[in-house]
């Protein structure tokens, strides 16, 4: 049973990323990096694994760490909760990513990619 049982709507969630010191992705083998484009997209500083998608996905505007070093991710979270201005030079990345991006092409690209697909047959 998890300790804090939240159920939170867009809006919630976005106050959440808004509002956090940090967001740790230490995942090993993320498929997308959503969370932590979310987070970034939101103005959070975030910090994320060398591994997997999270590289590309974050396009360098977080802390790349590996996912198994324990000891580097706690020295990390602490140095954003001690520096603001590294906190606020990750923030201030994040959001410069998304800062007039059209947000609906990935969507549509998507799509077109799945259109293909779906009439390309066997």
């Amino acid at each position: 049973m998890p300790l804090i049982d939240l159920d939170v709507d867009d809006d919630g969630l976005r106050a959440l990323y808004r509002n956090a010191a940090v967001v740790a992705v230490p995942s090993s083998a993320e498929g997308f990096g959503l969370v932590a484009v979310e987070a970034q997209a939101c103005g959070s500083p975030v910090l994320a694994s060398n591994a997997s998608a999270l590289p590309e996905a974050t396009g360098g505007a977080a802390l790349l760490l590996d996912p198994f070093d324990v000891d580097a991710w706690a020295r990390a979270i602490r140095q954003l909760f001690d520096d603001p201005a590294a906190a606020g030079e990750l923030r201030a990345r994040g959001i410069a990513r998304f800062v007039g991006a059209n947000r609906i092409l990935p969507a549509l690209r998507t799509l077109e990619l799945l259109r293909e697909i779906a009439h390309a047959g066997p």
